[in-house]
């Protein structure tokens, strides 16, 4: 990798500051580069967690909106970054609507890809896709997750291919290898770990466990269908056999005591969740979509079954109990992930003295 000549400025800008796998990824991201000088900036105050960053929040409400559009630009002239790196739907509209990216180098980070498309209701969605495609013309590059997010962008959103990149979203090895690996449940635990949101079918998670008599099961992340989850859980009389964690800082300690966790999401560009698994040791068992698919066909210990198939799942699920392996957490250093992002970097400051 080339030296750098100077250290980039690069300014991250996201809905909110919560636990979600976009924050995750920055956080990562921060923590891991000893070269840029990275800055976040949060539109909303709202789910606030503490990470490695202290970002800057615009506004603390939906109803301040329009000041954020403001704040965000006078931000910006402030900090005059090398790079603004935009993340979420959230971020690309507000950027968008406030100029910015017109006049920052910008680029943005793309997490979800068609998501959109089955969180929102279908007029909103309309609107959310109109506005992102237009606003994938004002950016210089969009970093895609994966090469299934890559496609989608250059063939929904008319992206030409030489504005794409494709970067795996890095995880912070030495920061999930530290959790406890001491199993304090009394059977098998099988985990899901996601936001509670319909994307992810956390319902199908609840279906699975009535076929899997065995074990008992953990649910770790908040969201829109937190109260639906309880609900299917108490009407398939699993009270007993379901805990609920609700949003945790302690993630990976929950992450590293499971046998194995279930990935029944519909649409999934990337699967964090699945990477920080692996880099545990723990099996993943989860549905045949988009990036996850290619995560779960990479690893020895990844399992990609029929999507929507929630029998063939409890089946696979079911397998993996009965036939437990020694964990082997994948051996990588902070370095390995990091390293394709630092030459990009790299690239950027390169064009951007040119």
């Amino acid at each position: 990798m080339e030296a750098v000549v100077q250290i980039m400025r690069v300014v991250h800008l996201i809905d909110h500051w919560g636990l979600g796998g976009a924050q995750r990824m920055v956080n990562n991201l921060i923590g891991m580069d000893p070269v840029n000088d990275h800055r976040v900036i949060s539109i909303f105050r709202h789910g606030a967690r503490s990470w490695h960053a202290e970002p800057m929040f615009l506004v603390d409400s939906y109803w301040q909106l329009p000041w954020a559009f403001w704040r965000l630009r006078q931000v910006l002239r402030s900090w005059r970054p090398d790079l603004l790196q935009i993340h979420l739907h959230g971020s690309k509209l507000v950027a968008y609507l406030s100029g910015v990216t017109g006049v920052h180098r910008s680029v943005w980070s793309e997490h979800s890809a068609q998501e959109y498309l089955d969180i929102y209701h279908p007029f909103i969605s309309r609107m959310i896709g109109g506005l992102t495609k237009r606003a994938a013309l004002r950016v210089h590059t969009i970093v895609a997750n994966s090469p299934s997010t890559a496609d989608y962008v250059h063939r929904e959103w008319g992206v030409a291919k030489h504005r794409i990149e494709t970067l795996s979203f890095p995880v912070w090895p030495s920061s999930i290898a530290g959790s406890r690996t001491n199993h304090v449940a009394d059977r098998s635990v099988v985990g899901f770990v996601g936001r509670l949101a319909h994307h992810k079918d956390p319902l199908a998670f609840v279906r699975m466990a009535q076929l899997v008599p065995r074990a008992q099961f953990w649910i770790v992340g908040g969201g829109p269908q937190t109260e639906a989850v309880v609900e299917a859980i108490a009407a398939a009389g699993l009270t007993d056999r379901v805990k609920m964690w609700g949003d945790r800082q302690d993630v990976y300690d929950l992450m590293s005591q499971m046998h194995v966790i279930v990935m029944p999401s519909r649409l999934e560009t990337y699967g964090l969740v699945a990477r920080e698994a692996f880099v545990l040791g723990v099996p993943v068992v989860g549905y045949a979509v988009d990036g996850l698919a290619e995560q779960l066909t990479d690893s020895p210990i990844g399992y990609a079954v029929e999507p929507g198939n929630v029998t063939e799942l409890a089946t696979m699920v079911t397998h993996v109990l009965d036939n437990p392996s020694p964990r082997s957490p994948i051996k990588m250093s902070d370095r390995d992930d990091i390293a394709p992002w630092l030459d990009f970097y790299v690239r950027m400051h390169a064009e951007q003295v040119s």
